[in-house]
């Protein structure tokens, strides 16, 4: 008899991997991404945490303009292909639990300040979905700033 999966967001033993090279992109704590904001012409990288809702980011000191409201384009540190899923303001990973076959996948937003996160199995059945939030456009570029490493 199989063994009910744990919850996403309760699981410790989650990794975040590649949908095109499989390499894991996490720790136990960030997803690691490469990052492409076009329209302040910078790159760099961004790190995601990993309980799902929590939409965190910190940010390589490189990126210094960090809008909300600003698409970004995401890409695997590994194979450097992007991580676009259906349109250019959604991203695709997998999510393994203990080994290496993908249980989950999980779509999220691309747009600074914008909260939308999606987990479906692996037919394509919506498992959670976390709406979309109102980015608070009148938050101080200041703010961010706490978020580079």
């Amino acid at each position: 008899m199989k063994k009910p999966m744990e919850s996403p967001m309760e699981s410790p033993m989650k990794a975040f991997v590649c949908p095109h090279c499989s390499v894991v992109l996490s720790d136990n704590e960030e997803i690691r991404l490469l990052m492409d904001n076009p329209s302040a012409e910078e790159v760099g990288v961004i790190r995601l945490n990993t309980e799902v809702g929590n939409y965190e980011v910190k940010r390589s000191q490189e990126v210094r303009q960090w809008n909300p409201g600003n698409k970004l384009i995401l890409s695997c540190p590994h194979c450097k292909k992007n991580l676009q899923h259906d349109d250019d303001t959604k991203a695709l990973l997998y999510i393994c639990y203990g080994n290496n076959v993908p249980d989950l996948q999980i779509i999220f937003s691309t747009i600074i300040g914008e909260h939308y996160t999606v987990l479906l199995d692996m037919k394509g059945q919506v498992l959670q979905k976390i709406p979309i939030e109102e980015p608070d456009r009148s938050v101080s570029k200041n703010m961010w700033e706490h978020f580079t490493w």
